[in-house]
């Protein structure tokens, strides 16, 4: 976005950061086109960067970013989080992929074009206490810059009953930008309101650079359709499965990877847009591996 500045500045409260963050999700099967090579466009997870300094808020807010090279079909997209909130409290989020082709936040020379046109959106999805990560398959084309976003829901943001995205510095991959800055800039984005151009530029109190953990990975062209990924949400498995809109994708599982066996069917929704089923499972039963697959 353009050169940062705001005169407003929110104040989170500072938590304890832990060590290390945990794994949310679990892996799931993605397939690529042998000719389609994913590579990493945007990367700012390393775990030496992270900050204690982040924001705790109920509006939407995300951060601005610009990818590198020349692949834009986002295969996945890898999001920070810290939730200090009981365990049994119901605690979601929601992440969206907007392109910034709203109005100018800025006057004078600069310019911030503001957050407008949805590409992608997550749905809700249960989050956990402590350093989490989340990892999603939008399978969407994304330009060179955009900004990506979350709004929680289900906490306070008060001491003991907040959630906020971690915060990481300095960014490892992003595309040059002006006045030294390397894939985003220090501020981030903020929704005080219901109109699109209720979106205004805020900066954290410190002076922490505002950037959020969160990987690109893309490929230069669509990967293949169907595709499923695996998602853990409590005791339950949450399959998300793409294919191409009209049509009906096979799901089957298989205990050794060897014998699959047909355990439902969905009709495709396009590949931005998930059917998502929960299967429970319990102790005491296999391992189960999953794929997805044209009728």
């Amino acid at each position: 976005m353009g050169f940062p500045h705001m005169n407003t500045k929110p104040r989170g409260w500072i938590p304890r950061w832990p060590c290390s963050l945990l794994l949310l999700l679990a892996s799931g099967f993605v397939s690529l086109s042998p000719s389609v090579q994913a590579a990493v466009v945007y990367d700012n997870t390393a775990l030496s960067g992270m900050s204690k300094d982040s924001v705790s808020l109920l509006v939407e807010h995300g951060d601005e970013i610009a990818l590198v090279g020349t692949e834009r079909w986002v295969n996945q997209f890898d999001i920070g989080y810290f939730g200090e909130f009981p365990t049994n409290a119901v605690v979601s989020a929601v992440v969206r992929i907007y392109a910034n082709d709203g109005t100018d936040a800025l006057d004078g020379a600069y310019y911030a074009y503001r957050p407008k046109t949805v590409l992608w959106d997550s749905g809700p999805f249960t989050l956990m206490p402590g350093g989490q990560t989340a990892s999603f398959t939008p399978f969407i084309k994304v330009p060179d810059t955009f900004t990506w976003t979350i709004r929680f829901t289900g906490v306070q943001q008060v001491p003991g009953n907040s959630v906020m995205p971690v915060v990481v510095n300095p960014i490892q991959i992003g595309a040059p930008l002006a006045n030294g800055y390397k894939g985003s800039y220090a501020d981030y984005w903020r929704k005080d309101g219901a109109t699109d151009d209720s979106w205004k530029i805020y900066m954290l109190e410190s002076g922490t650079p505002a950037n959020f953990y969160v990987k690109v990975t893309a490929t230069t062209e669509p990967v293949g359709l169907p595709n499923l990924k695996m998602a853990k949400s409590g005791n339950s498995v949450i399959l998300e499965v793409y294919g191409t809109s009209g049509t009906p994708v096979i799901v089957e599982s298989s205990s050794d990877l060897q014998t699959w066996a047909e355990a439902f069917r969905v009709t495709g929704k396009g590949s931005g847009n998930p059917e998502r089923v929960s299967i429970v499972t319990s102790t005491g039963v296999p391992r189960l591996f999953w794929r997805a697959k044209g009728s």
